[in-house]
């Protein structure tokens, strides 16, 4: 439809699929208490996300 081509609503939509499919896999929160294990499960997600989204790996170097 013309008003979807106009307004950007497909691309809003595919980025809303994209989230849906990441908090069904990750979950909405973070599920570990210790800060260790927190790093640890935000570093796996950011790895499953950037799979998702077909990103490069990412390495900290500061």
């Amino acid at each position: 439809m013309a008003w979807q081509r106009d307004s950007g609503y497909n691309e809003r939509a595919c980025v809303e699929g994209q989230f849906a499919r990441w908090k069904q896999m990750i979950g909405d929160g973070l599920r570990f208490h210790g800060d260790e294990a927190r790093a640890t499960e935000v570093a796996i997600a950011a790895q499953i996300l950037n799979q998702m989204l077909d990103r490069p790996n990412s390495v900290r170097i500061a």
